[in-house]
């Protein structure tokens, strides 16, 4: 999967650039950001701007990892969906 990983001194950005998100990427994003929950800065910007195709196993693997990041006290923000994205969000 590939992604672009940026950081200020607020938040950590993390960018997918594919076009589809399936299940198995959202386990390799699960990878990829619990270890943000050991550092300091723990607010974690997760954008999905380019995704065009969602499945709801990786709706819901999405939803975990937040629900990870909430209950170790930290932010993890879903931003700029597209609305086929949004409408899957909204059936779950």
């Amino acid at each position: 999967m590939k992604v672009k990983i940026s950081t200020n001194e607020k938040f950590h950005a993390i960018t997918v650039t594919e076009s589809d998100l399936t299940a198995n990427m959202t386990a390799e994003l699960h990878d990829l950001c619990e270890p943000f929950l050991n550092l300091e800065v723990k607010n974690l910007l997760l954008n999905l701007k380019d995704i065009q195709k969602m499945d709801s196993a990786a709706a819901d693997g999405l939803l975990d990892l937040r629900n990870l990041f909430h209950a170790n006290r930290a932010s993890f923000v879903l931003c700029e969906l597209q609305p086929v994205v949004k409408k899957i969000f909204r059936t779950e």
